[in-house]
């Protein structure tokens, strides 16, 4: 059979039900189609079998070329469908984390002053160059606001720090106008020893 091998299947007895079969190595990995092809009288002609090849004939009848340029011309509009959503995802991810770590930077630096101011360690005129040292650059605009406990009140002996950071500073990118409006606040309030 011109240099080709004719291999039995599992379980039958070498050339019994296989003869005249054409066995191609790794047909299936190059592309090649399932093609019936008989020798053998005692297989029906014209039926699709299992392991059948025919070299040199492909899936789809379209030259390999062809074939890769319109696969990699589909890969192409799917980047450019999924890119614009991933950044959008991404930026949306670093827009939270960085509200979020102002947020935690906000509260400490509010309860760091109130203990402070509550145990007489600084006094109320030195809590927002406290709060401007604790921020460093970011945010660069911002509101301190300290509530000492009113002595006419002998049950007022609380003292609260308030914190305002406009949300247009807060945010560290524009994503279509959101998180430009507003304040972002924190509040910390200790008993006065």
């Amino acid at each position: 059979m011109n240099g080709s091998r004719t291999e039995p299947s599992a379980g039958t007895a070498p050339g019994a039900a296989d003869r005249g079969r054409e066995i191609v190595p790794n047909a299936r990995k190059k592309g090649h189609q399932v093609v019936p092809f008989v020798a053998d009288e005692s297989l029906a002609p014209g039926r699709l079998r299992p392991g059948d090849f025919v070299p040199g004939t492909s899936t789809n009848n379209v030259p390999q070329a062809r074939r890769l340029r319109r696969q990699s011309g589909i890969a192409l509009i799917e980047m450019a469908l999924a890119v614009p959503i991933l950044i959008l995802l991404l930026s949306g991810i670093v827009q939270f984390g960085g509200m979020f770590f102002l947020r935690s930077q906000m509260v400490n630096l509010a309860r760091d002053a109130a203990r402070r101011v509550a145990v007489g360690d600084m006094p109320p005129s030195q809590v927002q160059p406290f709060v401007a040292s604790g921020f460093g650059t970011w945010p660069s605009v911002f509101t301190v606001a300290v509530k000492m406990p009113n002595p006419a009140i002998p049950s007022d002996k609380d003292v609260a720090v308030t914190i305002n950071v406009p949300m247009s500073e807060a945010s560290l990118m524009d994503i279509f106008g959101m998180f430009q409006t507003g304040d972002l606040t924190t509040k910390v309030t200790m008993r006065q020893e």
